[in-house]
């Protein structure tokens, strides 16, 4: 990578669930209410697309004009997908046609020519952006009841790749599995909000945000619209930012004369770090690949990886510095008290060795109290170098960012995404539950690229879900285990190798200490006893640091960490590795052992990143 990270294009995704029938003395009032919403999203999109802080954030199409894409998702069932459909294809958006089973047993749905035509005419609209899942139908015979599944989970698909839902639906509990009733529900417990338009009753639409919303549903008049304002700025607009006011003296000194610039613009300025010699004294396992496998040919694992590529090589780069910055201040802070030592017993050292002048061991004391005080400026040095360029808060933002693309890569192979909810999760909370302004940068980002990201295309067969089932074992799974082995034998080794150096020099002290006192109370060997002294000065200072490392790269924890994550990897890698995918909808039992699996992942990184976050690299 030589350039920086690429802005993502603006793009909204609206989908459909509804009734298969619409009352005739209802239609035109939910046609109407559909286009009213279809309408007023493309002119408030539009213009937060014509604002700076949009030409900032987004791909510009025309020279800095930022363009808006509009989707829209529709299984095209009788009733309201079509009715929506429609209005949306005359309203300027894209189609996209996901279907339960694949096309040729779809079609059975349809029991009259003109149902078919209208079908298939209405496919036409959506081009190559179909996408037909590997449903099943009753089989009473076998006992297999796939047939409600298979409506569940292409409306599922639908929630999980939009950014609004609109429900034509009468309110009833579904007459079964995979109604309207059930998907709304599902986007009401994980996202996105709902546009409730009710399919038997004149009265205004509903916002459905969660699922106390679906308790309390009164319809009022422009509230959903209101709402809808409000998620749209929500989610359009790049976050602000405020910059946190100083904790303290030397976190003000650092920030003298600088300009905070909002780290989203940050992160998309990015390029390659410099090497540098200092940056690898830090404690690190070996790197082992931490990409998924790509598919040439796959648009959805060419974007998602190269998305994940620009923070995954900054994370580390930044990382490097920080960790080495850490280490660096352990050894120095070691220097600092060993030059100390040595400065104090100059007088004594010169009045027992007369090897040399009194005027010599003057300039001994004055280079170990000068060595002193360098030592000290670099520290300081060090601290106000990364506060200043926010080599801690990067590398971890860098980092989360990274995973959700890896995550999202293998859950996107089989039509699946990271909820909403569940990215919010990761950043550290405030008390009323909304992120803090450094994370929401990193949220709406990969907000973004969602939005912005292909769809999975074409059909999903016996062996195209064989094919994405070696492709999450190898490039997600099997990489996890090898990674999660690999850190958990270094860190192990690492924190005994420094446990037994502690142990030593600890063990040294008092051998010193013990001589020391023998040439004290026994002969009078003073000429000795001060440099035992300063010896026994100087080893604590070393056992210290090495101790002091040890303790801020918490290796024990993070062994602990990858011993648990390694076996929860291998049991998923069995789990994976025994799913049939002949069997109908095997697409969705894989996405559900990925989507777990990405959920332990999401969990181990917020631990890690929750424990790092807080460890700065202070002074003293």
């Amino acid at each position: 990578m030589t350039t920086a990270p690429a802005r993502p294009s603006l793009v909204l995704r609206v989908g459909v669930t509804g009734s298969r029938t619409v009352l005739p003395g209802h239609e035109t009032r939910v046609c109407e209410q559909i286009d009213t919403v279809l309408r007023l999203v493309r002119q408030e999109v539009a213009r937060l697309a014509s604002t700076p802080h949009a030409a900032q954030a987004y791909h510009g199409i025309a020279g800095e004009q930022v363009v808006a894409s509009f989707h829209f998702l529709s299984p095209l069932a009788e009733g309201a997908d079509r009715l929506a459909a429609r209005i949306a294809h005359a309203r300027g958006y894209a189609l996209s046609v996901p279907m339960p089973f694949h096309r040729a047993e779809y079609e059975w749905d349809f029991k009259t020519g003109e149902s078919l035509d209208e079908f298939r005419m209405m496919l036409g609209w959506a081009g190559a952006n179909t996408l037909e899942l590997d449903g099943g139908r009753n089989d009473t015979a076998r006992d297999r009841y796939d047939e409600g599944r298979s409506y569940e989970a292409v409306g599922r698909f639908v929630v999980r790749n939009c950014d609004l839902l609109i429900a034509v639906w009468s309110g009833r509990p579904g007459r079964g599995r995979g109604g309207t009733a059930d998907i709304v529900q599902f986007a009401a417990d994980f996202g996105p909000p709902v546009w409730w338009i009710h399919a038997e009753r004149d009265v205004p639409p509903v916002w459905i945000n969660d699922p106390s919303d679906l308790r309390d549903a009164a319809p009022r008049a422009d509230q959903a619209d209101r709402s809808l304002l409000a998620y749209l700025a929500q989610l359009v607009p790049p976050p602000g930012f405020t910059p946190e006011p100083a904790n303290s003296l030397i976190d003000a000194i650092a920030h003298i004369g600088q300009k905070h610039a909002p780290p989203l613009a940050t992160f998309l300025a990015e390029t390659p770090l410099p090497r540098r010699w200092w940056t690898g004294v830090h404690i690190r396992p070996p790197r082992i690949a931490t990409t998924s496998h790509v598919r040439a040919a796959d648009p959805v694992d060419t974007f998602w990886h190269n998305a994940f590529d620009p923070p995954d090589k900054r994370a580390g780069e930044y990382a490097a510095r920080y960790r080495s910055t850490y280490v660096w201040m352990f050894c120095l802070g070691a220097l600092a008290l060993s030059c100390a030592a040595v400065a104090l017993a100059a007088p004594e050292l010169a009045q027992a060795w007369h090897c040399l002048t009194v005027d010599d061991w003057r300039r001994v004391r004055i280079g170990a109290t000068a060595a002193e005080l360098v030592a000290l400026l670099l520290i300081l040095w060090l601290v106000i170098v990364n506060i200043r360029r926010e080599w801690h808060l990067r590398s971890i933002d860098y980092r989360l960012l990274a995973e959700l693309c890896r995550k999202q890569q293998a859950l996107a192979r089989v039509g699946w995404s990271l909820s909403g909810r569940a990215v919010q999760a990761l950043a550290e909370q405030h008390e009323d539950g909304t992120p803090p302004e450094r994370a929401a940068w990193l949220i709406w980002l990969f907000a973004a690229m969602s939005r912005a990201a292909p769809m999975p295309r074409g059909i999903f067969d016996e062996k195209r879900c064989g094919r994405a089932r070696e492709d999450i074992l190898r490039g997600l799974v099997e990489e996890q285990i090898s990674y999660h082995l690999g850190r958990w034998q270094w860190y192990e080794g690492a924190a005994h190798g420094f446990v037994v150096a502690g142990t030593l020099l600890f063990l040294t002290v008092i051998v010193v200490v013990a001589v020391k006192l023998a040439l004290l109370g026994f002969g009078d060997r003073s000429e000795l006893g001060t440099p035992l002294g300063l010896a026994a000065t100087v080893l604590p200072a070393l056992s210290a640091a090495a101790i002091g490392v040890r303790a801020y790269a918490e290796l024990e924890l993070q062994a602990e960490q990858s011993r648990w994550m390694e076996s929860a990897m291998e049991r998923a890698r069995q789990r994976i590795a025994r799913l049939d995918p002949t069997r109908p909808l095997a697409s969705q039992e894989l996405g559900v052992e990925v989507l777990d699996v990405a959920t332990r992942m999401l969990q181990d990184v917020d631990g890690w990143a929750r424990l790092f976050r807080v460890k700065l690299v202070e002074a003293g």
